[in-house]
């Protein structure tokens, strides 16, 4: 009997990135923890329940793309700073973009908490971040 191992937090980190910016609901789903929890700035905390409304609103017209740039690492988190890009879904063209950064709280292989943050120095700043020793990748 083959056992899969546990992903590392910045595996699962860049797995969620790799499922939101192909709206991937089911990979998602098996990503997040039962009580996930995906922070945005502008729709407030959305559960496991909600996720499917909100990649289906990202599905059409305009939508939001994460393109990792750094990432930072801590224990059972992960931050990853790059750029948001506004993309029109039906051909790719690119509207408008933005600094953003995107803190991962790990649990058990899983992704607990997702949270969008304007800047790296936002995320870092977070009370999650503040304290903790991190390392750059």
């Amino acid at each position: 009997m083959s056992v899969t191992p546990r992903r590392t937090p910045r595996e699962v980190a860049e797995a969620c990135v790799e499922a939101l910016n192909a709206r991937d609901l089911e990979a998602v789903l098996d990503l997040a923890t039962n009580d996930f929890e995906l922070v945005t700035m502008h729709r407030g905390t959305l559960t496991r329940d909600d996720i499917e409304g909100w990649l289906e609103r990202q599905s059409y017209g305009l939508g939001m793309y994460a393109v990792p740039e750094r990432w930072e690492e801590r224990d059972e988190g992960v931050i990853m700073a790059g750029t948001g890009e506004w993309r029109r879904v039906e051909t790719g063209d690119v509207e408008g973009s933005a600094e953003v950064a995107i803190s991962f709280s790990v649990r058990d292989g899983r992704a607990a908490r997702v949270q969008i943050h304007p800047s790296l120095e936002a995320a870092l700043a977070s009370p999650a971040w503040a304290s903790a020793p991190r390392s750059s990748t």
